[in-house]
């Protein structure tokens, strides 16, 4: 997610030297003072400008997501800044349910999709929204033969937006899936409070 970003991040590779030590061949992990400022100093970056911008009502919406079956869920509001380029609006995430790990991955991308539209459907309604995803059975919302009730409600509440589905590989989905993979580092008392709150 850090290399997505680095290049709105003032002097990249000079600020994140000690970390990237700890990738080096037969070098043993040992995470310093050092490097804790450093992951501190990225954690900055992510939610400042120009990274971190302000959503534009005018603008049309990218909305970049990820499930993990054994954490959670993970998203990120992106939007094309005065400079052409992509800039964050928004990350997100939420920790799986118990019934949820037992869904299939493309069920689990599906209610991925509409979590993340969830939290700006008041902007996303009137404009398109660029939908990119590692997951190509979410590509065909149109042609998905829905298996249960849970699945015709999800894709009846996303057919009321104008998505534009694009697939990458789930190796370039960086930022949504270190959202979705967060999960992973907390304890169990952590993620009930991102868990939701009423199970479908």
């Amino acid at each position: 997610m850090f290399n997505y970003w680095r290049k709105f991040i003032k002097n990249y590779p000079q600020r994140t030297a000690n970390m990237r030590h700890l990738l080096s061949k037969d070098v043993e992990f040992r995470w310093t003072e050092e490097c804790q400022q450093e992951l501190n100093y990225l954690k900055e970056c992510l939610t400042a400008d120009p990274i971190l911008q302000p959503i534009n009502p005018y603008k049309d919406l990218v909305i970049m997501t990820d499930a993990s079956g054994k954490e959670g869920f993970g998203w990120e509001l992106l939007q094309m800044g005065d400079d052409n380029q992509l800039h964050a609006v928004a990350y997100g995430g939420q920790a799986v349910t118990p019934s949820q790990r037992r869904w299939t991955p493309a069920q689990l991308e599906l209610a991925g999709l509409a979590l993340a539209i969830k939290q700006y459907e008041c902007f996303a309604v009137h404009k398109e929204v660029i939908v990119i995803t590692d997951n190509s059975h979410v590509l065909h919302l149109d042609q998905w033969l829905p298996a249960n009730a849970r699945e015709r409600r999800l894709i009846a509440y996303l057919i009321q937006f104008r998505l534009k589905e694009k697939y990458i590989k789930g190796c370039q989905n960086s930022n949504a899936d270190t959202l979705s993979r967060i999960f992973e580092d907390m304890t169990d008392l952590q993620k009930v409070e991102y868990s939701p709150k009423n199970e479908d």
